[in-house]
């Protein structure tokens, strides 16, 4: 054994890696604020989906400008999450923003990340316009 693999820094296997990249598939969401997080979390559950599983969370946000993102990219940097502005959206009531991590799937959790975005794009003049989990195929 060389003597620079006695000091490299194991880590851990932690699953599969989940990015907003397009190979992951959509398994719940919730765009309707009226209806609580953890009912949709419980009709996810019924559906047969483990909840166990890794998961991406990924928020979908409006923003006003490129400003407001780029004051977004940076706050939520600070929390371990990944922005991507959709450019496929059209602009009409800002931009389209995706906020993704992985995420432990509880309807406290949830909430709590709900609320957290909500007052972000408040203070930055944007709205929420809902979330979805995303999990390997």
């Amino acid at each position: 054994m060389k003597i620079r693999q006695l000091f490299r820094r194991q880590r851990p296997d932690d699953g599969p890696r989940l990015a907003d990249d397009g190979t992951l598939m959509v398994v719940g969401s919730s765009f309707d604020p009226g209806v609580a997080d953890s009912v949709v979390i419980g009709q996810i559950a019924d559906r047969g989906i483990d909840l166990t599983r890794p998961m991406l969370l990924r928020h979908h946000l409006r923003l006003p400008d490129p400003l407001a993102v780029e004051e977004a990219r940076r706050i939520v940097a600070q929390e371990g999450y990944a922005l991507r502005v959709d450019e496929d959206e059209p602009e009409d009531d800002g931009l389209h923003v995706r906020v993704s991590r992985p995420q432990q799937v509880t309807a406290l959790a949830i909430a709590q990340e709900r609320s957290r975005m909500v007052a972000l794009v408040q203070r930055l003049g944007g709205h929420v316009a809902g979330w979805d989990l995303l999990a390997a195929r």
